[in-house]
């Protein structure tokens, strides 16, 4: 009996010291090497403008390992840091390299990402980046890129913790910003704008050779599924065309585009689409994402009285947020909330807030419509300011012969897709938000019994909040103009309006 009593305690042990040989931490901060601690705020990531790009090296001496899997990453943030979320890529690359030549960047590969998503910041904090797949590394030196795509510029301080690296010993740490494009540093070499003699402080998560971090599991492709309708011109007499100006054109700043699909194509009585997907073709950025709205519309309409969009309201809003686009692939755009169909023509019009152009060109695949069939689809764009659909009737800039491929993924009537866990919900109540739009206070006008008022942008990111049992008014004249959402709580529900900052 204590033999086997002996025997279970050792194969505990054995297991506990199995788990910890596959959650490995390497802290990297300067303790080996004759290092001292520094004050940066231009890297990883640089929040003073838009977009930033940095690369570092850190030394296999620092790392200490053979070989194994990294999982993660975290950087230490120190004095001021505002608490909002950037968008980032990061990627990792084994390398005989320890310092730069010159301010030329390396150039990286789109297989070396091994993150893309938001990271949340906080002051004096090691935030921890999860790999959206484990990065093999080899033993010897590695390449961290951090690249930011947030498009929003945060003027508060911020800071990373960092050693200071002696001048002789080279440069192993260089970075560039800008407030008007974003950096692709699969594309070509990026160059720096300025050298750091310090390294951020990183930890780097091991795991086993070959214990790869559990990946999502591949969705579904669409047109293996029952309930997904692709509409592509082959319903009519219809031939396929391309088209760069619907439904996202990246051209500019701004866009707006709406289109029909009728009854006969869609095929279906009715359900609750559940998403959209838009073929993308020839040329397109793998870049920064879109920021986009879309709305959808149950309509008898199937065509447009000249250049005039349809006015939509805000409950028809199924989607923002951020969408990104790759070559010849269908994307997938999730809804927040579906949309329930009533089986005849539907109106999508998608609305792009993104607020920066891109210079590459970009395609969507779409179906030739016959000019006696009428306007299907029309759009316009702006490089100044962005449209409010649910204001008023937008008027188009020009109409399109040419409808984009749709797929729309249904699911049965009242299966309405989950909704984010921090999505913010809107309930049926009697309340008004003025002056729209706004340039200082934005007051809040209910017979209810107001707990909070909050603001939000587009993101889904509060901006202020407000004791609504003391006032009925937010102070808003801080906020960069745009587009923002204003959430009152009441005792029994929750409102959400969209208002527009001056």
């Amino acid at each position: 009996m204590k033999k086997l009593l002996l025997t279970a305690i050792v194969c505990v042990f054995a297991m506990f010291g199995t788990l910890k040989a596959q959650d490995t931490e390497v802290v990297i901060d300067g303790t080996v090497g004759s290092y001292s601690e520094y004050m940066t705020r231009f890297a990883p990531v640089f929040v003073g403008v838009q977009y930033s790009i940095s690369q570092q090296y850190y030394t296999a001496e620092e790392i200490g390992m053979e070989e194994g899997i990294i999982k993660s990453l975290a950087f230490k943030t120190d004095m001021t840091w505002y608490a909002d979320s950037r968008m980032l890529e990061v990627y990792m690359v084994n390398t005989e390299n320890s310092v730069f030549n010159g301010l030329t960047m390396e150039q990286v590969a789109s297989e070396d990402l091994v993150f893309t998503g938001n990271v949340k910041f906080a002051p004096d904090s090691w935030v921890t980046i999860d790999f959206d797949k484990g990065f093999n590394y080899t033993g010897g030196n590695v390449l961290v890129c951090v690249n930011d795509l947030t498009t929003q510029m945060c003027n508060n301080d911020s800071y990373f913790e960092s050693f200071l690296i002696p001048e002789e010993e080279g440069t192993r740490c260089i970075w560039n910003s800008s407030e008007e494009m974003y950096f692709d540093p699969t594309a070509s070499a990026v160059e720096a704008k300025e050298k750091v003699m310090s390294v951020p402080f990183v930890k780097f998560a091991f795991g086993e050779v070959g214990d790869e971090p559990e990946q999502p599991e591949e969705p579904e492709q669409p047109e293996e599924e029952a309930d997904v309708v692709v509409i592509d011109g082959t319903v009519g007499s219809y031939s396929g065309y391309m088209t760069r100006f619907a439904p996202v054109f990246v051209g500019v700043q701004y866009s707006i585009s709406q289109q029909y699909y009728t009854a006969e194509e869609i095929g279906i009585e009715e359900g609750i689409i559940k998403s959209l997907a838009f073929k993308t073709d020839i040329t397109w950025y793998e870049g920064n994402p879109r920021v986009l709205e879309v709305y959808m519309v149950n309509t008898e309409n199937s065509v447009f009285n000249g250049l005039t969009m349809v006015q939509v309201a805000s409950e028809d809003l199924v989607f923002t947020g951020n969408v990104k686009f790759a070559p010849n692939s269908w994307v997938t755009i999730d809804f927040d909330k579906g949309f329930n169909y009533t089986g005849g023509n539907v109106l999508v019009c998608v609305n792009d807030l993104t607020t920066q152009m891109c210079n590459n060109d970009s395609y969507f695949e779409s179906f030739l419509i016959p000019e006696e069939e009428g306007t299907r689809c029309i759009w316009n764009s702006s490089e100044e300011m962005y449209f409010d659909p649910t204001a008023s009737a937008v008027e188009a800039k020009e109409k399109v012969m040419s409808v984009p491929f749709v797929k729309f993924a249904f699911g049965e009537v009242g299966e309405k897709p989950e909704q984010p866990g921090d999505a913010i919900e809107e309930a049926t109540l009697s309340f008004n938000v003025y002056p729209n739009p706004v340039n200082n206070m934005l007051f809040v006008e209910t017979e209810s019994n107001v707990v909070e008022i909050s603001v939000y942008d587009i993101f889904g990111r509060q901006q202020s909040t407000v004791n609504g049992q003391q006032t009925l008014s937010i102070d808003v004249a801080n906020l960069n103009s745009g587009i923002y959402f204003v959430k009152v709580v009441t005792e029994n529900a929750e409102v959400v309006k969209r208002f527009v900052k001056k």
